[in-house]
């Protein structure tokens, strides 16, 4: 057990070098950290004097991390992926705000803002026909993708409610993943038929 332990705590804490351009190492790092049960909040990367090594150190946190953040904040439910990519969305946004304010601004209030301000006017501007598509939290987290795949095409970075017409396109032509059954409409036969089927698939 204490060996296992070492190795789990070297794992986790210890520095990795890897030669620059060379992703391989990192990507095995985080795969190995994955299958132990973290996740990574973020990775302290430093390149030598030379430029061609460079060594890093992963900040891991548990599964369920994130998503238990986002819902203290802003009591949003989200798998644990969208809630990561979120989270870098309000940390956006708050050193945004900072930097608008000229002041020191609690990153719970700039939560609360970037609820108020980003993620319900975006919502908001859904057609209630393409809710059904996908669940609230991977709706918005696939927005801030296609929000980034556009920026590095264009070298140009628009706001979220600029791109989502073009998203909302992709959205439209996407099957419901959502499905809802009324029971008081579903006879014995297709209620036999529905056996071990899934009334409602909500996204990741």
């Amino acid at each position: 057990m204490e060996d296992r332990y070492n190795r789990l705590w070297e794992e986790i804490t210890s520095p990795a070098v890897a030669p620059v351009g060379d992703a391989r190492p990192i990507r095995e790092r985080l795969d190995r950290l994955h299958e132990m049960g973290f996740a990574i909040e973020e990775m302290e990367v430093v390149t030598d004097r030379d430029g061609r090594w460079l060594s890093f150190i992963p900040k891991v946190v548990e599964h369920g991390y994130h998503a238990e953040q986002l819902a203290k904040l802003t009591g949003l439910a989200a798998g644990d992926n969208q809630a990561r990519r979120m989270l870098q969305d309000i940390k956006q946004y708050h050193a945004y705000l900072q930097e608008e304010a000229g002041r020191h601004i609690p990153f719970n209030v700039a939560a609360v803002r970037w609820l108020d301000r980003v993620f319900e006017p975006v919502m908001a501007s859904i057609p209630t026909h393409l809710l059904d598509r996908l669940e609230a939290a991977e709706i918005f987290h696939q927005l801030l993708e296609h929000r980034w795949l556009d920026t590095e095409r264009t070298g140009v970075e628009r706001t979220l409610l600029e791109v989502l017409p073009d998203y909302l396109a992709i959205l439209d032509a996407a099957p419901p993943e959502r499905l809802q059954l009324e029971a008081d409409v579903v006879d014995d036969e297709s209620a036999d038929r529905e056996v071990g089927g899934v009334a409602a698939l909500d996204a990741e």
